[in-house]
């Protein structure tokens, strides 16, 4: 039985390979683009969640998430006689302070000897809830061990500024009296309550005023060029795909045109062995990069990046495939 459709005959072994090449190109490009920006992602995705207007840093508590942030720099260890820190920010939860929905990350209450770490900072040094760290008390210099109690979500700091020094996350301690009673420190508060009405409150007016659509813009500053950078490296290589095909068909499609196959069945024909391609290649590579990512743990943001990206693939499949065609009507 004669076979309805037009077949351009593509080399099998040729078009396995050139898929599966672009597919581990596209795979290469996701996975590096959402490990490289995962802590900005995390950061942005804790933003986005967290329900508070504005943070700032007074003197007195307000009450209500609230943390406690000393002058002098408390560190932490993974061994008790180590010499080098951990790169954290550290904040201390207040013993009278209410802690709300409004921030994402607000840990359960804490014991003295008791910590919340960041999953950023779980990962960054390989930390699990039960483990230990360590610190050298500011007060009388003894060397405490702290127990990790719970994970927090994805956090680099708990306020990001376009200028703010990189930390591998956050450290929230539980309440010590020793600390609040002889070390200088700020409170650092997250509100949305108008600001005159808290400076009446507390009876001051509030430092350091720094919005939450501000830290959001700065981590989307800090974020995009990375994310340009693979995104359009994606599009390239789907167009780079595209090409190669169009290039593997021209010598048959060409001869078709010249022997007067139908204009409309040879569309369909360039169409089915482009698109069974690139869908096949853009798919195998989301699965695979989906698989890998999912082991090594992402936030909420870096999949709706992914998406983006594979949006942007297979409209640029699209687009290529059209002019790739035109233009081998116009070279027929």
């Amino acid at each position: 039985m004669k076979n309805p459709y037009i077949n351009l005959y593509m080399d099998r072994k040729k078009t396995l390979l050139l898929a599966a090449s672009f597919s581990l190109l596209l795979t290469m490009t996701i996975i590096a683009a959402v490990y490289s920006t995962r802590p900005l992602l995390g950061q942005l995705n804790s933003l986005i969640r967290s329900d508070y207007v504005y943070s700032a840093t007074t003197r007195n508590p307000v009450g209500e998430d609230d943390y406690i942030q000393y002058n002098a720099g408390i560190s932490f260890a993974l061994a008790k006689d180590s010499a080098t820190g951990i790169n954290a920010d550290i904040v201390m939860q207040l013993k009278r302070s209410q802690y709300t929905e409004n921030i994402c990350w607000n840990a359960d209450p804490l014991g003295p000897r008791e910590l919340a770490i960041s999953k950023e900072l779980a990962r960054a040094y390989g930390l699990r809830v039960g483990d230990s760290l360590f610190s050298r008390h500011l007060v009388d210099g003894e060397n405490c061990e702290y127990i990790v109690r719970q994970l927090l979500p994805e956090l680099l700091c708990v306020r990001f500024v376009d200028r703010t020094a990189y930390k591998d996350g956050v450290i929230v301690m539980g309440y010590d009296s020793r600390y609040e009673e002889n070390i200088s420190h700020t409170i650092i508060m997250f509100s949305k309550t108008p600001i005159d009405e808290l400076a009446q409150s507390i009876s001051e007016m509030p430092d350091s005023l720094l919005y939450r659509d501000d830290e959001i813009s700065s981590v989307l500053k800090r974020a995009t060029p990375y994310l340009l950078i693979f995104f359009i490296l994606s599009i390239l290589l789907t167009a780079g795909l595209v090409f190669f095909c169009a290039k593997s068909v021209a010598y048959n499609f060409k001869r078709l045109v010249r022997l007067g196959a139908e204009e409309k069945e040879l569309n369909r024909a360039y169409n089915r062995a482009i698109y069974g391609v690139g869908f096949s290649t853009i798919f195998v590579a989301l699965v695979i990069s989906a698989f890998i990512l999912c082991i090594i743990g992402i936030p909420v943001m870096s999949t709706i990046y992914m998406g983006v990206m594979v949006l942007g693939d297979l409209l640029t499949l699209a687009f290529t495939l059209n002019e790739r065609r035109k233009r081998l009507w116009r070279r027929a």
